[in-house]
């Protein structure tokens, strides 16, 4: 995995411009404030980061960029963001197969 840092204003510039260049960028965010550490068991240990957005080319859809006063910023995902495939096919016999994929872009899952 290659890791760069980005300032939060503009990480919309640079993940546009790397998943046009056909990178997969994972956003990761710190997931825990000074007050929550504070308090729990693991202070004397770095801040928790998680993953919490995954961009592709095939996953970076229109609604994730905002244009703002002439700036683009990719929404932030609240909760998970499903693609949804369904494929139907009729037999001979007069049956009908459907195939069902469902992709969250969230997480590549």
């Amino acid at each position: 995995f290659y890791v760069a840092s980005i300032p939060t204003q503009r990480v919309d510039v640079h993940t546009r411009r790397l998943v046009e260049a056909g990178y997969k960028v994972g956003i990761v965010r710190q997931t825990e404030n000074a007050a929550l550490k504070a308090v729990s068991d693991n202070k004397n240990k770095g801040f928790n980061r998680e993953l919490c957005e995954v961009y592709t080319k095939s996953t970076m859809l229109v609604e994730d960029v905002h244009v703002l006063e002439g700036s683009a910023t990719i929404a932030a995902q609240s909760g998970a963001v499903y693609m949804l495939c369904v494929c139907e096919k009729e037999e001979a016999d007069g049956g009908v197969q459907v195939g069902i994929v469902a992709v969250d872009s969230g997480s590549g899952d």
